[in-house]
């Protein structure tokens, strides 16, 4: 039977969301939007657009005329209809109007329109992906651009945003990202660091090129959108409040697969625990889904940005997405059996982690247990800040670096114990400490020397 398949999707998600939490920090160079201006945001992407459609509530442009939903899940919406042809153009036409003056050109609605035979599951699947295909190529955004070009070359002025009325309350986030305080770290309120983390689904295109069933894609489609969204999140957020009070997290968006917020720099391991579990439960549910002929996992990738809470947002967003896309990039060759992993890069440094505690390689579990030592030496008294500065002083002066012996000389003489005969913790945390460096500049070799200095 031959239906009229309608398609939306909104684009320019990422630039809409950061333009949210950046345009008022422009002039005063700090962050200061609110939750609120967040939440509303994330619902503006889902909830909004649905109820603009009429597929959710009843005041929207194709409110009762909807035939099915093929496809519902954040930005995106596909589904038929009987319409003639005239009256759904005409109201995808007052959709992309609203959205596009509402928000300053800021959200961009790309949609099409055609009719196709739909007499079964495997037709509609075929139709989701065409809709897919379709939406990504030029001539959807050149007939988009065509059809509203009176308005897209329209200058547009800035007004005042609408704002979601029937807001969740969100206790568990913190209201601004100055709220991000802790005194563990320093007793300077007005000035501190905090640590940005973005996160990304990997291995999405894959996991759908390999579904054969409408109903399969569907539901897949709906597990992703039920965990990467605010009120997941919340409720990981809320878990890990319960073990830990001073945990605090500031949301910044997520959307679609993305996911990036900010916690207290001393919180980067809770931070990438809680994306784990994310990614943990959606695994779960994936495996839940799958058959015994196929497995459904996906992996993710972490950048990780440390800043200070002053910092506008538009600096340090570019810089972390440099980490998570540097982490995208890396690949190792004992990870691609191990299904699912994580990649987390700091400073264009590249950890690698798996699901199972098990299975190796386990370099993330090596960064954080190089982190208890650290911690260990400092509650001990050792000066690990005056310590590692003063190392990384010497081996990065030019005069030093140009010359291997005195590089070598360098990071030795600066490695020789200062508490060895003193027998204590102290003693033993500065020892910790040193071996632990010492890992990082000799590689053990099978020869008779034992030991290659690199």
């Amino acid at each position: 039977m031959a239906v009229r398949i309608v398609t939306l999707s909104i684009d320019k998600v990422q630039t809409f969301l950061f333009d949210t939490i950046s345009e008022h920090t422009q002039k005063s160079q700090m962050n200061s939007g609110t939750l609120q201006n967040i939440i509303s945001s994330s619902r503006i992407i889902s909830e909004d657009l649905f109820r603009m459609i009429g597929v959710e509530g009843n005041d929207g442009f194709f409110s009762g005329m909807v035939k099915e939903i093929l496809l519902k899940c954040s930005g995106v919406c596909i589904f038929s209809t009987d319409l003639e042809e005239r009256q759904i153009k005409e109201s995808l036409r007052k959709i992309f109007e609203f959205y596009y003056r509402e928000y300053d050109g800021k959200l961009f609605i790309k949609y099409l329109c055609f009719e196709t035979e739909v007499a079964s599951d495997t037709d509609k699947l075929q139709v989701i992906r065409k809709c897919k295909k379709r939406l990504k190529s030029k001539s959807c955004l050149n007939e988009v651009i065509r059809e509203n070009r009176q308005i897209i070359f329209e200058p547009q002025y800035s007004a005042d945003k609408r704002v979601w009325t029937d807001e969740k309350k969100y206790p568990m986030f913190e209201e601004t990202i100055n709220k991000l305080y802790s005194k563990v770290l320093t007793d300077n309120e007005r000035y501190f660091r905090i640590a940005i983390i973005k996160a990304d689904l990997d291995g999405m295109g894959q996991l759908f090129e390999g579904i054969n069933s409408f109903e399969q894609y569907k539901r897949i489609s709906e597990i992703l959108s039920k965990y990467i969204c605010l009120d997941s999140l919340a409720a990981t957020t809320e878990a890990f409040k319960k073990t830990d009070d001073d945990f605090k997290l500031y949301p910044l968006y997520i959307a679609g697969d993305d996911i990036l917020f900010a916690v207290p720099a001393s919180y980067i391991v809770t931070g990438v625990n809680l994306c784990k579990v994310i990614l943990r439960e959606i695994n779960d549910e994936l495996e839940i889904e799958a058959d015994y002929e196929e497995k459904f996992t996906i992996s993710m990738s972490i950048g990780i940005e440390f800043t200070i809470n002053r910092e506008p947002i538009r600096y340090y967003y570019e810089r972390v997405q440099r980490q998570l896309e540097c982490a995208k990039i890396t690949d190792s060759e004992g990870l691609k059996s191990m299904q699912p992993h994580i990649r987390i890069c700091m400073n264009q440094y590249v950890f690698f982690d798996c699901i199972d505690k098990d299975a190796k390689p386990q370099s993330w579990s090596h960064f954080i247990h190089d982190l208890k030592i650290l911690k260990s030496a400092e509650s001990e008294g050792f000066k690990v800040h005056h310590f590692m500065y003063g190392l990384l002083s010497k081996i990065t002066d030019p005069a030093v670096r140009e010359h291997k012996l005195k590089y070598s000389n360098a990071v030795f003489y600066h490695l020789i114990p200062s508490y060895f005969e003193s027998k204590s913790k102290l003693g033993e945390g500065e020892l910790l400490l040193i071996d632990l460096l010492l890992k990082q500049v000799v590689e053990k070799k099978r020869e008779k020397f034992g030991y290659k200095i690199l």
